[in-house]
């Protein structure tokens, strides 16, 4: 079902439904079976009631409770992951600030260490009522990179530079010059791209991004995280020998300095739930996903939308690599037998996967803003399979949308040993980034009911906090193309 509407109508639409909520969108049986419906949810009433808190004036998180709630998760979903398995890794009190568009501070880039070397960073939000992680992305010396570009903006005449940091992952650097703000996007990771007049048209609309983040859920959760035992020795220890600092001994410190009320710590429950660990067999035991050799002994994670020769096709074209790196591995992994007539040659070979990735582009035709809707990528991926000989069908679910039946959802497609694609309408208005499509290959839930999924985007792969991402989806429901999640059998 293709969607066409100007411009004016679709950023009215979407700085709509950033400020109200809008209604639940779910993949579901409903009036047919072959595609996806809207459905009306409740959204919890902890979430619902405290809908709009602003940052400013919220109540911030101190070091210690930063540190300590990235170590916990270097103890239970990077000690797990495929990507840092095995790594005695600890994280860097040297922490990098992140702000919304008003100058708000409420999350930290935490870098990642592994014998004093910087390999990434996990994003730790910084407020007592927010999320308690956003995302991790394991690249050496990402934090670096983006100081000097700081530093750079100082010394070429700003007054102020700071990251500006909007939810689940995307992150720009704000420079104040004499001339004004500059606002500079570093979702590309091989190319920065100047986004100062779409930021500063659509100021209303990322104000109100910001405002699901701050909910009462998120603050039993994230007492619950800063109130279980400090992680194991075993790993902190040996990892914090390698470091200047020790903030493994400043988190053990944690106590009356807390920031969250004693009657939040008391309410917390310590419930736990059963852990889960689900990935693509490739993913699983290969580390792998759609290994393209783009340079000579370098391979990506799944596509990159960069490769693609013209400009708006890099724009516009997440959505068509979502499309290749499904129907590649369903082709070569999955069933070769059954689905092998998608894909032809080396997936390792740049030019044959360039070539698949062309013939996506074209099938799927994007609009200026991309693929919008997951109804229409899941007809022209049939179509596409059904010219091939190979019978392909989405899955569909009736079950409404919510964490836990979102959660099944995805589950099942990685059982079946299949990529799920995803749709999150995170960014802002007229902006092309702003409709993204990634390739999800792994979810994860530890004993605490901390969610993260693994993705491929941009031909890397990056670990996204599944409650985020959520509730990202659910913040832009009701709008053009429905955002959410589809796999195919």
């Amino acid at each position: 079902m293709s969607v066409n509407l100007n411009k004016k109508l679709l950023i009215a639409l979407l700085t709509c439904a950033i400020a109200t909520g809008g209604t639940a969108v779910t993949a579901a049986d409903s009036t047919n079976a072959n595609e996806v419906q809207p459905t009306e949810t409740k959204q919890p009433e902890a979430a619902a009631a405290s809908a709009g808190k602003a940052l400013k004036n919220a109540d911030k998180l101190n070091t210690k409770e930063i540190l300590k709630v990235a170590l916990y998760h270097i103890k239970h979903y990077l000690k797990d992951d495929v990507q840092t398995q095995g790594k005695k890794l600890s994280a860097s009190d040297d922490l990098l600030p992140l702000y919304d568009f008003e100058g708000n501070l409420f999350a930290y880039m935490v870098p990642l260490l592994e014998a004093k070397k910087e390999i990434g960073f996990i994003t730790v939000g910084a407020l007592t009522d927010g999320y308690d992680v956003y995302s991790v992305r394991i690249e050496d010396n990402a934090v670096s990179t983006i100081r000097e570009q700081l530093a750079a903006a100082l010394a070429n005449g700003a007054s102020e530079a700071t990251v500006v940091f909007l939810p689940p992952y995307q992150y720009f650097v704000k420079a104040v010059q004499p001339s004004g703000e500059q606002y500079t996007d570093l979702t590309q990771p091989k190319a920065a791209k100047d986004v100062t007049q779409r930021v500063l048209k659509n100021k209303a609309a990322l104000r109100s991004g910001y405002e699901f983040i701050r909910n009462a859920e998120n603050e039993k959760h994230l007492s619950n995280i800063l109130n279980t035992p400090d992680t194991d020795a075993d790993t902190d220890t040996a990892a914090n020998a390698d470091t200047a600092s020790d903030p493994v001994a400043a988190v053990s410190a944690l106590g009356a300095s807390s920031a969250l009320s004693s009657s939040t710590v008391m309410a917390v429950a310590a419930a736990t739930v059963t852990k889960e660990d689900i990935a693509l067999s490739s993913e699983r035991n290969y580390s792998q996903f759609v290994p393209v050799e783009y340079k000579t002994g370098v391979y990506s994670y799944g596509g990159d939308q960069g490769w693609y020769a013209k400009s708006s096709q890099q724009d516009n074209g997440c959505g068509p690599v979502a499309a290749a790196n499904i129907t590649n591995y369903m082709a070569t992994v999955t069933n070769s037998t059954k689905y092998g007539k998608m894909y032809t040659g080396s997936t390792l070979s740049y030019s044959n996967f360039l070539a698949h990735m062309n013939t996506m582009y074209t099938k799927i035709d994007p609009g200026w803003l991309g693929e919008l809707s997951i109804w229409d990528f899941a007809d022209k991926v049939e179509s596409y399979a059904k010219d091939k000989g190979v019978t392909l069908k989405r899955v569909t679910s009736s079950a409404s949308f919510t964490l836990d039946n979102t959660a099944n959802y995805i589950k099942a497609g990685l059982n079946s040993n299949v990529p799920v694609g995803t749709l999150n309408l995170s960014m802002f208005s007229d902006y092309e980034y702003e409709w993204h499509w990634m390739t999800i290959t792994k979810y994860y839930r530890d004993v605490n009911d901390n969610r993260w999924i693994a993705v491929s985007t941009w031909g890397r792969r990056e670990s996204i906090n599944y409650q985020t991402h959520f509730d990202a989806m659910k913040a832009f429901e009701g709008i053009v193309g429905a955002p959410g999640l589809i796999y195919f059998s």
